[in-house]
């Protein structure tokens, strides 16, 4: 299955509608048409741009994986952690 970036990446809101530095999401939807949230961190969302820039709207399972999060703030902090041992 392939999964189709539809909207974003934009910055997570928090309850007063403050954009989160480093906190991002984006809309995919699958080929059945459903939509669905994924949140990216700092790393994410360059190599997702950069994807993107290079025409490539449309992603593995894995991909999307390595790109993104569920969209949980506990799972993008702790991506987030992991990725700052990598020196992202």
């Amino acid at each position: 299955m392939r999964y189709t970036l539809e909207d974003g990446p934009r910055h997570v809101l928090d309850e007063a509608a403050t954009e989160l530095p480093g906190h991002y999401q984006a809309t995919f939807s699958t080929s059945q048409d459903e939509r669905f949230e994924r949140f990216l961190t700092d790393k994410g969302y360059a190599e997702l741009l950069r994807l993107v820039d290079a025409g490539q709207r449309s992603f593995t399972l894995d991909e999307l994986e390595w790109l993104s999060t569920p969209p949980v703030i506990a799972d993008l902090l702790a991506t987030m952690q992991s990725e700052s041992g990598e020196g992202a």
